[in-house]
C-alpha cells in the first residue's frame, strides 16, 4: 500500500500501488505541488516511510487529461524478494478484461493490478466504485517506465 496525501493529514488522502521498484500508479487527480509517497500500512504499527516524487507523469492524448498518474520514487524502494514491501504486476494484454476502493488505490487480483480508484469512495458500501482500467493504458505505463 501506498499512500499518497493529497493535503494536510485531516483532508483528503490518495492510496497508490508500487508497481515497480521505484514507480507507483496513482489517479491523476491525486497530483497537488507537495506530493510525496508513504509506504507501509497505517494499520500495521510499522514504521512508515515518506518517499519524495522525482518525477510524475500524467496521461494525456488528444481528448484531455485522463485520470492516471505514474509517481517516479526519487530512489528505488523494493528488493524484489523483500516481504516487507510487495511488487504487484501489470497483467498481460490477454489477462485484460474490464475490472468488476480512496482514489488512486489499486484494484488487484492474483498480485495483477487491473484498476485504479476514479473519486473519494464513500466509507459505506452504498454507491459503486469506479476504476479506471489499466489494461488501456499498459502500453503507456511501459512506455514511461523504459520496460
Amino acid at each position: 500500500m501506498v499512500d499518497v496525501p493529497k493535503g494536510p493529514p485531516t483532508e483528503i488522502r490518495c492510496g497508490g500501488t508500487l508497481i515497480g521498484q521505484d514507480w507507483v500508479l496513482t489517479a491523476a487527480e491525486c497530483d497537488n505541488p507537495k506530493l510525496v509517497a508513504i509506504l507501509g500500512q497505517e494499520e500495521a504499527m510499522e514504521k512508515r516511510e515518506k518517499i519524495k516524487i522525482k518525477q510524475r507523469h500524467t496521461y494525456q492524448d488528444m481528448s484531455g487529461k485522463h485520470n492516471l498518474m505514474l509517481l517516479k520514487l526519487d530512489r528505488p524502494k523494493v528488493k524484489w524478494f523483500s516481504t516487507k514491501y510487495q511488487v504487484i504486476g501489470l497483467p498481460s494484454k490477454v489477462d485484460c478484461h474490464k475490472p468488476k476502493g480512496a482514489a488512486g488505490g489499486g484494484l488487484i487480483y492474483n498480485s495483477m493490478l487491473y484498476g485504479v480508484v476514479k473519486g473519494s469512495t464513500k466509507a459505506s458500501c452504498s454507491s459503486p466504485v469506479k476504476f479506471t482500467s489499466v489494461c488501456k493504458y499498459r502500453d503507456w505505463i511501459l512506455k514511461i517506465r523504459g520496460k
